[in-house]
């Protein structure tokens, strides 16, 4: 039996979780899952992602990469019990809105636009 790892996501909104997952679980896999298990009441409702890709998660200080497995960060999650759960931190990154409002497609297109704002103080 692969070993497991129970991992609780926490937002400054609040906490999803704790969910067991074999440490052969993919980072991107757990984003995954954090999109489905998304609360849809309370503060974390008010700004849910629409994509798993709008999910960073960290762990330790550092951002978890999507292609690892759990077992990748075993030294960073420091001696596991087996009662032992895991926090890892959830960033959501907004979706960029292009000029006519939509959803902007694929990252070439992002960045040939502008960025930053103008402001104008009179």
């Amino acid at each position: 039996m692969p070993d497991e790892i129970q991992l609780r996501f926490r937002s400054t909104n609040g906490d999803i979780g704790p969910f067991l997952f074999p440490d052969s679980t993919l980072v991107h896999n757990l984003r995954e899952r954090l999109l489905v298990e998304w609360p849809k009441e309370g503060p974390l409702a008010q700004h849910p992602p629409l994509y798993a890709t709008q999910i960073r998660l960290i762990l330790s200080g550092k951002f978890v990469e999507p292609n690892k497995c759990l077992k990748d960060y075993r030294k960073d999650m420091g001696e596991l019990k087996p009662d032992s759960i895991v926090t890892m931190h959830v960033v959501v990154r907004p979706v960029e809105q292009g000029q006519n409002g939509k959803q902007q497609g694929s990252n070439a297109e992002q960045k040939d636009q502008p960025k930053g704002c103008g402001c104008v103080i009179s």
